[in-house]
């Protein structure tokens, strides 16, 4: 695994735990890091760009994908 991956994937796991738990955090670091190696190997390096996408992925596999599917129009 790369630097920038294991930044990545520590960065999004440490402001996942923020928002939830660190156990529920901890269980989810391994489709974590592959999915940012899928992301890394399509050609994103950023470490800042693959922790967004990071906490995205998460989002979405948490079942909370999208602001107007919690309610919010942006009006």
């Amino acid at each position: 695994m790369t630097t920038s991956i294991e930044t990545a994937t520590r960065r999004v796991l440490e402001t996942y735990a923020l928002m939830f738990n660190v156990e529920q955090a901890e269980s989810k670091r391994a489709s974590l890091s592959d999915y940012l190696q899928t992301v890394f190997s399509a050609g994103e390096t950023d470490e800042n760009r693959l922790a967004v996408c990071g906490l995205a992925y998460l989002r979405q596999q948490s079942g909370r994908g999208g602001a107007t599917s919690q309610g919010f129009s942006g009006l």
